[in-house]
């Protein structure tokens, strides 16, 4: 999957070719390097700002066993992914009991996107993300960009309650 990689890789520490200059070295150190838990679990060191601020972002939630499928199903699309794409973090959260949380009582694998702040770009691509992802049952992070419509979101979270129960 060279694309995909391309599109979201991140730099080693001390490597050259960082896709976003300045902002390889705010992130924390990777690819094995051991150290403290605190250093470990951020992407971003205490002392730095996160991220450049100067981005869009997008989140989808599915089910962790339907990751392969997701990856599959993205690849197909790595082509249109690569320009628009800052960085690709691909993530898993362990079900919860929060009601409105994307991983209510699933666990989960996220796919992050990070765009460049290019919206009339970004949009088509964002909109084939959603079609690639919708038969894997994903559900949006609601604090970020989607275009997910109201049906399709009560479709993925039909098992949520307004009582929380």
């Amino acid at each position: 999957m060279p694309e995909l990689r391309r599109a979201g890789r991140r730099t080693p520490p001390g490597g050259a070719g960082a896709a976003q200059p300045g902002v390889a070295a705010a992130c924390t150190d990777q690819l094995g390097v051991p150290g403290p838990w605190h250093d470990r679990l951020p992407h971003f060191r205490l002392a730095c700002t996160p991220s450049s601020g100067d981005e869009l972002q997008s989140e989808y939630l599915l089910p962790r066993a339907r990751a392969l499928d997701a990856l599959d199903a993205l690849q197909r699309t790595a082509g249109r992914l690569a320009p628009v794409t800052q960085v690709c973090e691909i993530p898993t959260i362990a079900a919860d009991g929060l009601w409105l949380s994307p991983s209510y009582r699933r666990d989960s694998v996220a796919f992050h996107f990070t765009w460049i702040k290019d919206w009339p770009a970004v949009a088509p691509v964002l909109a084939r993300v959603e079609e690639c992802l919708a038969p894997l049952r994903a559900r949006p992070h609601r604090g970020k960009l989607f275009g997910t419509t109201p049906r399709l979101c009560a479709a993925v979270t039909s098992d949520w309650t307004t009582s929380g129960t």
